[in-house]
């Protein structure tokens, strides 16, 4: 019968026992060497648990190289090519890193103004919409141009900008129709509210006015009916309907102040407007206190027929002198005024010399 490997190792361990039991030497020492050696390997596959073996396959290739290049020299042959830092380049970025790049994109666009700059967002298409709606948006208002409002991606962005250029334009115009195609009911009804206010203010027909649903904007535009009406007609009693206190007072004022100018249009002149070039020349016939006499009244004259005060300064009589300043320049304030209301142009006004007649004046025009 054939022994196992286990018996032969049970036997040998046997004949081990006995040669120790019979007190050999060599035979302690051998059996001290074989459990030596056993705790060595333990230790070693203790230690290194999972080293892999390597296993070498022989070379399949029989290229012989005859003169290897130095690594060193291959390097020399690509010297033009600058290094590219890895960390510039993201070849394939994930998640967080998309979203970093759009975030600074959307920085760079917002803090630009320009919405070029919205393009540079490559991975989020709705944060990509969301930045050229923003940018877009004050510039397309800005225009008035309502076809530009189709290149807002945002549906409620667009139609509000609709809504906005039409209010706007309808405002500028005084065009009741723009506001009908304002799409937001409360922003349509408040659009036709104030082109009415426009309109009412002016309009002869106080219908208008009462035809608004707001009741400040109604009241205000009654206010305005009845400050035109009472300037058109001159009428101060026309002032007390309107409800508005500084409204009131200025009503009232203008009109004091047209009476006062008319007033004073009305006024005769005390100065004679003639040609007085003639009789200052025939003053170098006289002579004495007659050609003086002479002189300083034709210059007098002058001051108001050439609208120039310099005149009054080659007056020698001082009292002449300041009666020419005084009275002359009371007669030019009223010639102004009577022409500042003829020609309805405010630079009549701003010759006149009294302060407060010329103030009157300005507020009249």
């Amino acid at each position: 019968m054939r022994k196992t490997p286990f018996k032969k190792i049970k036997n040998f361990f046997m004949k081990i026992q006995k040669k120790l039991q019979q007190g050999s030497v060599v035979t302690w020492v051998l059996f001290i060497l074989i459990i030596g050696s056993g705790l060595a390997l333990l230790l070693f596959f203790k230690q290194a648990p999972n080293t892999p073996i390597l296993k070498t396959q022989p070379s399949t290739d029989t290229t012989t190289i005859e003169n290897p290049i130095d690594s060193n020299d291959a390097v020399t042959d690509k010297e033009d090519i600058t290094p590219i830092d890895p960390e510039d380049v993201i070849v394939d970025p994930n998640d967080y890193q998309k979203e970093l790049l759009d975030e600074d994109a959307i920085t760079s666009a917002y803090e630009s103004g320009d919405s070029s700059n919205c393009e540079k967002i490559a991975y989020n298409k709705k944060l990509k919409q969301e930045c050229l709606d923003n940018l877009n948006y004050p510039n397309i208002i800005r225009s008035g141009n309502e076809k530009e409002c189709k290149k807002l991606y945002d549906k409620t962005l667009r139609q509000e900008c609709f809504d906005k250029i039409y209010f706007s334009a309808a405002l500028d115009t005084s065009n009741l129709s723009l506001c009908n195609k304002v799409d937001s009911k409360n922003l349509r009804e408040q659009c036709s509210n104030k082109v009415k206010l426009l309109i009412g203010s002016r309009s002869k027909d106080i219908t208008t006015c009462e035809s608004i649903t707001n009741f400040v904007i109604k009241q205000d535009c009654l206010d305005e009916y009845q400050y035109t009406l009472a300037i058109d007609n001159d009428e101060l009693s026309s002032c007390d309907s309107i409800i508005r206190p500084e409204l009131k007072i200025k009503c009232q004022t203008i009109i004091n102040n047209n009476q006062t100018v008319t007033a004073l249009a009305n006024e005769p002149t005390s100065a004679k407007i003639v040609t007085t070039t003639e009789k200052l020349l025939s003053c170098e016939h006289l002579q004495g206190e007659s050609q003086s006499t002479c002189r300083n009244e034709s210059n007098y004259l002058l001051a108001f027929e050439k609208k120039d005060l310099s005149y009054c300064d080659k007056i020698t009589a001082d009292a002449k002198k300041s009666e020419c300043y005084h009275q002359q320049s009371e007669n030019l304030d009223r010639f102004y005024i009577r022409q500042a209301i003829a020609s309805h142009e405010l630079s009549s006004c701003y010759k006149i010399i009294n302060p407060g007649l010329k103030a009157v004046c300005l507020d009249s025009i």
